[in-house]
């Protein structure tokens, strides 16, 4: 079963890394799609003067595969970034295809990751296994927020496990 923990601090962690977003405490560059989150960050500190990852909760599914439950999840982010200056359409088109290369970026990263997992590296947590790149897809978003455009990338991931049925567990 995948972690939640674990599914947020990893893409944190890829804000925190990737320079273009550079998220950090003194900047925030991040949130989970939380609406509460997103209004309290909105509230304070969270800053799209340049990119920022938006993380939304995942998804998913179970299945049952090789003799092993499958949690199959589908998540998805945000890349926004604010356009100062209000129908300034040379500014949105600038933003939309920064704002594309940076979530191109995070996806190609999830898939270096995927790699080097199964060439043994175990830097990436175990649900990035299942990360498919041919499943991607991206839509433009915006206007969100303070006049916010960029794109929404969504991906699959995965764990395989034991089934989770303990018959001590029922009467």
């Amino acid at each position: 079963m995948i972690d939640y923990s674990a599914y947020e601090d990893y893409f944190r962690d890829l804000a925190t890394r990737y320079q273009k977003i550079g998220h950090s405490p003194t900047s925030n560059h991040f949130a989970v799609m939380d609406i509460d989150d997103i209004l309290s960050a909105m509230r304070s500190d969270l800053n799209f003067e340049t990119p920022s990852l938006i993380l939304e909760n995942p998804e998913g599914k179970f299945s049952y595969h090789n003799s092993a439950l499958r949690d199959e999840n589908f998540g998805a982010f945000l890349i926004l970034q604010q356009c100062i200056n209000r129908g300034d359409t040379q500014q949105k088109r600038e933003v939309m295809d920064h704002t594309k290369k940076v979530g191109a970026q995070v996806i190609s990263r999830m898939h270096i990751d995927k790699q080097t997992r199964f060439k043994g590296t175990k830097d990436a947590p175990r649900f990035v296994q299942m990360f498919r790149l041919e499943q991607v897809r991206y839509f433009k978003a915006g206007p969100l927020f303070s006049n916010c455009y960029g794109w929404r990338f969504e991906f699959n991931i995965g764990m395989e496990g034991a089934m989770y049925y303990d018959s001590e567990d029922w009467d």
